[in-house]
């Protein structure tokens, strides 16, 4: 998945990642839709946002893609439930 990730970030763009291998591989799984549970919105404060395991990989309005690793999958399940309830809190405000 390495040499994969690292030929993606490399044709996409070298910025949209960060330089980070995590937030390529991560972004790739979630192009097949293999996240465990994905919510947001690109516009939103919070952006796009899933979780893949012990990760949270976020998008922006521009593209740009983000990442976090967590110690274990309920603490990343955690952060999850609590940006999904801003990006609700958010949506119900915007009317989306």
């Amino acid at each position: 998945m390495t040499a994969f990730s690292d030929e993606v970030r490399d044709t996409v763009s070298p910025y949209k990642f960060g330089g980070s291998r995590r937030a390529a591989a991560a972004w790739l799984v979630t192009l097949d839709g293999g996240e465990d549970e994905q919510s947001g919105n690109s516009e939103a404060p919070t952006g796009w946002f899933a979780r893949v395991g012990r990760t949270i990989v976020s998008t922006d309005s521009q593209g740009f893609v983000y990442v976090e690793k967590f110690s274990t999958t309920e603490a990343a399940a955690e952060a999850f439930a609590s940006l999904d309830a801003e990006y609700a809190e958010w949506d119900d405000d915007e009317g989306f």
